[in-house]
C-alpha cells in the first residue's frame, strides 16, 4: 500500500491510498501514465514531479509558466503537432512537403528544447505546450506537382 500525497496547487493537499507498491506508482508519474484524480485532470502531465520517501509517494504540479516553455518556430510548431497526432516522419514529410531528413532534424531539435530521449518522451513533456492545430490554414498542402522524366 502506498500512500500518495498530491498537491495540484499551493492550497490544495490530496491524501490517496493506492494499492501498488511506491516504486511503481513512481514510475508511472515518470512514464506519464498517471492521470491527476478529478477535477485535476487537466494538469499537464509534464508539469508533475514526484518523490519517493518510504511508503509516501509526493507528487507536485509544477505551474506551466509560458515564459520558460521553449520557443518554437513556425515549422518546429507544425512538426509538433504532427508528432502528436502520431504520424510516422515519412508521413510528416509527406504533409509538409519536405524531406524524411528536414523532418528529423525538427525532431532532433524539438527533443534537444523539450530535453526528451525519445519520441514518445517529447510528446508528454510536450503536453502543456499547445502548438497550433494541424488545419489546412496551419499546415499547407503539398504542391501538385508534375512527374520528371529523366533523359535516357
Amino acid at each position: 500500500m502506498t500512500r500518495l500525497l498530491f498537491l495540484p496547487t499551493p492550497n490544495t493537499l490530496l491524501w490517496l491510498d493506492v494499492p501498488i507498491p511506491p516504486e511503481a506508482v513512481l514510475a508511472a508519474i515518470e512514464r506519464g501514465e498517471w492521470i491527476p484524480p478529478a477535477p485535476f485532470e487537466h494538469i499537464p502531465i509534464a508539469s508533475l514531479q514526484a518523490v519517493c520517501q518510504g511508503d509516501v509517494v509526493t507528487v507536485t504540479a509544477l505551474p506551466f509558466d509560458a515564459q520558460s516553455a521553449p520557443r518554437l518556430g513556425e515549422r518546429q510548431q507544425q512538426v509538433l503537432g504532427l508528432l502528436v497526432e502520431g504520424l510516422t516522419t515519412r508521413q510528416i514529410a509527406h504533409r509538409l512537403d519536405c524531406s524524411t531528413r528536414t523532418v528529423a532534424y525538427h525532431v532532433a531539435e524539438l527533443k534537444k528544447r523539450f530535453g526528451a530521449a525519445s519520441r514518445a518522451e517529447l510528446i508528454r513533456k510536450s503536453a502543456g505546450f499547445t502548438p497550433p492545430p494541424s488545419t489546412p490554414d496551419t499546415v499547407p498542402a503539398a504542391p501538385h506537382r508534375r512527374p520528371t522524366h529523366t533523359s535516357r
